[in-house]
């Protein structure tokens, strides 16, 4: 993913510490949307979404706050 695709308020993925455990990457996806995914389909997220504005957003260009 290139650097220019970020928002001006995303982390900068080259400026991380790293990841506690040591993972194999994965061919179609960096770190940073793996551990999205991992927290928008867990059940403890699923669980917000019908008691408080948890908004889920499909689309990678817009933003929920809009």
């Amino acid at each position: 993913m290139s650097i220019l695709r970020l928002a001006a308020y995303a982390s900068d993925p080259r400026a991380t510490r790293g990841r506690r455990c040591a993972e194999p990457a994965a061919p179609t996806r960096d770190d940073f949307q793996r551990d999205r995914d991992r927290i928008v389909h867990s059940t403890a997220f699923r669980r917000l979404v019908y008691k408080t504005q948890v908004f889920l957003n499909h689309e990678e260009t817009s933003s929920a706050r809009a």
